[in-house]
């Protein structure tokens, strides 16, 4: 770490706050974060990482570099803490309808921003649980992140080194004495700071449950609007319910 380094302070430890620590100490640089405890979504989140849209059946932004910075750097981070965070895990889209079975049959053949990242699958290809009558696509290069596990190992790595403090911070504290910048990962902690700015940030409400099946449900995701996500101990994730006007 250069002289000229700056002392950054990172607020809040959920997922974003953590890759922004990650990335400071992967480089060298100086840091320290401060959580005041609050809950965070990503504390409960699923984790699944999809490169594609299934409403429009359209590639996410940057899909490709998106999702290999993904597995790389998650790689890297558990290697650092001694955890497996990262797991490929092919998703399993069930088709709605007729209509979208064919749109996606067609964007599948080639031809599509698309096009690279799904496949149409056979129907002795599904798992006998899966009850598909439209049939059903293929997403491969699809993940799961282990995100409580991650935050977790990480708090307590910069606990260890003496950079992490149960502290609050909002907006009119500014840059407090002897950091040089600030970032702001509270999320919908910066609810009220942001309005002040004539920016809404809206909370929902998701659940998630974790179930073990009397019987196997194999080992891909499947998505049919709600998901069942295997964590590979033969138990699953399932979620999940969502109210948008919290």
């Amino acid at each position: 770490m250069s002289p000229e380094s700056p002392h950054v302070l990172i607020v809040g430890d959920g997922l974003a706050g953590c890759l922004v620590a990650w990335e400071l100490h992967l480089r060298g640089c100086s840091f320290a974060v401060w959580s005041d405890g609050s809950p965070a979504a990503s504390d409960v989140a699923a984790g699944m990482s999809n490169p594609v849209s299934f409403k429009r059946i359209l590639p996410q932004w940057n899909a490709r570099e998106q999702q290999d910075e993904a597995r790389a750097r998650y790689q890297v981070i558990g290697s650092q803490v001694g955890e497996t965070l990262w797991r490929d895990v092919p998703i399993v889209r069930i088709f709605p309808n007729e209509e979208y079975a064919e749109r996606w049959t067609e964007r599948a053949a080639g031809g599509h921003g698309v096009s690279p990242f799904i496949e149409v699958l056979k129907a002795g290809y599904l798992h006998e649980s899966i009850k598909a009558p439209h049939g059903a696509g293929l997403v491969p290069d699809a993940g799961w992140v282990n995100v409580v596990a991650l935050t977790e190992a990480s708090r307590a790595k910069w606990q260890g080194m003496d950079r992490w403090e149960r502290r609050t911070w909002k907006m009119a504290d500014g840059c407090p004495e002897g950091f040089d910048a600030v970032v702001d990962c509270r999320g919908t902690g910066a609810m009220e700071d942001l309005a002040a700015f004539g920016l809404e940030l809206r909370r929902n409400h998701g659940e998630v449950l974790r179930v073990r099946p009397s019987g196997p449900w194999g080992d891909r995701i499947v998505n049919k609007v709600t998901w069942a996500l295997p964590l590979g101990d033969g138990t699953y994730r399932v979620g999940s319910t969502y109210r948008w006007d919290i």
